[in-house]
């Protein structure tokens, strides 16, 4: 089993991610010493053999829709987060020692995973300052969106 982490060189955080259906976690906007998520609980790799791909699910963006109580009047403002798949060439193992899958997620949307023997520091130094936290805008016809 592989422990499971990502980095994230994009803008905005990722609400949560997966690797062949085993959960990542959040990863939020890396820094120049951090991936921006930590290590989660595993994907199933078996030494030796040729892991080619992977298929990685994530949520980021979104939009923000009202809903009415049922019980009173309220009205609550709720985010519905975008999904996405992609499926991922992993790319060829360099260590007799595999112990994690990293998910690199970077500004130009491409995705690369990778199998490592261990913690690495980003692939990419940027500042953590670029993060976009500005709200996210209303949903079409202040409307959850469809599946």
């Amino acid at each position: 089993m592989l422990a499971i982490t990502g980095f994230n060189y994009t803008d905005r955080a990722i609400d949560s991610f997966s690797v062949d259906g085993q959960g990542g976690g959040n990863v939020f906007v890396s820094s120049f010493e951090s991936g921006g998520g930590g290590r989660t609980c595993c994907v199933r790799y078996r030494p030796g053999s040729k892991v080619r791909k992977v298929l990685v699910t994530w949520q980021t963006g979104g939009c923000y829709y009202h809903t009415r109580s049922t019980v009173s009047d309220e009205v609550f403002d709720n985010l519905h987060s975008f999904s996405h798949k992609r499926e991922v060439e992993v790319e060829p193992v360099v260590t007799n020692d595999p112990k994690v899958m990293e998910v690199h997620f970077y500004p130009d949307g491409s995705i690369k995973a990778a199998i490592t023997g261990g913690s690495h520091l980003p692939r990419l130094r940027l500042d953590g300052a670029r993060e976009d936290k500005t709200r996210y805008p209303r949903c079409a016809n202040d409307e959850k969106p469809a599946a």
